[in-house]
């Protein structure tokens, strides 16, 4: 989603000089189809919530950052993920973290084993090779504390 046309087309149809936004601009555009057809399914516009399951749920929280959103939505609930690094990471930072990764992945061996769950132990009890792709993908918060 990075070239120079998706980027022109994305700024002609929105005002948005970005080649990033295109999936969570159709979940605006969805949100104002919504506000214009609730009602016809039994619904209220006034009284729209917005959930979201894992990566999801980042959306939601993307959702409620967003100048965009404001006002086509009323309440939210996220369900693992959310706020987390990842929903608000540079277009660069990202691009650096997946070339990254994918350097990472092709040096593994074509049958790499994982076993399932294996992010709920140890990595090194479970898996070898560049340490558990440096450790840091398969941990994490995995809740957020309420203040």
């Amino acid at each position: 989603l990075g070239s120079e046309p998706l980027r022109r087309y994305t700024y002609e149809r929105t005002g948005i000089n970005s080649t990033g936004n295109i999936g969570f601009l159709d979940q605006v555009e969805l949100l104002r189809w919504v506000q214009r057809h609730v009602e016809a399914f039994g619904g209220d516009p006034s009284n729209v919530m917005l959930f979201g399951e894992s990566a999801g749920a980042g959306g939601v929280s993307a959702h409620l950052a967003s100048p965009l959103s404001r006002g086509l939505f009323h309440r939210a609930a996220m369900q693992s993920g959310g706020f987390n690094e990842w929903t608000a990471m540079s277009m660069s930072h990202a691009t650096d973290n997946f070339n990254a990764m994918v350097l990472a992945m092709r040096k593994l061996p074509m049958m790499y084993p994982m076993r399932p769950w294996a992010w709920t132990h140890q990595c090194s009890e479970w898996m070898t090779d560049i340490q558990c792709l440096t450790e840091s993908t398969l941990s994490g918060q995995h809740f957020m504390e309420i203040a």
